[in-house]
């Protein structure tokens, strides 16, 4: 009976973890088009954090976007600041 209940908890908490995931409306698209990336170009090291959708806070939006780049990631902007 104790494996039955630890079974369904399992499966609501992982459920509900999937379903905040998927409802999510206030990320934003990081806008990477105004850092001309390309690889070996880096990014400016100023301290403004973004907190991506991935759960890694990035020490500014231009080194979110070289991980979406080189990682070929769909990391998003959960919100500005660290996670």
């Amino acid at each position: 009976m104790a494996r039955i209940v630890l079974l369904l908890l399992v499966v609501a908490i992982a459920s509900a973890s999937i379903a905040d995931e998927e409802c999510s409306v206030d990320t934003l698209p990081p806008n990477c088009k105004q850092y001309r990336l390309s690889f070996g170009v880096p990014c400016q090291e100023n301290y403004t954090p973004v907190c991506g959708t991935d759960g890694i806070t990035y020490k500014n939006e231009c080194k979110m976007c070289l991980k979406r780049m080189y990682a070929g990631l769909n990391i998003q902007i959960a919100y500005m600041g660290e996670c």
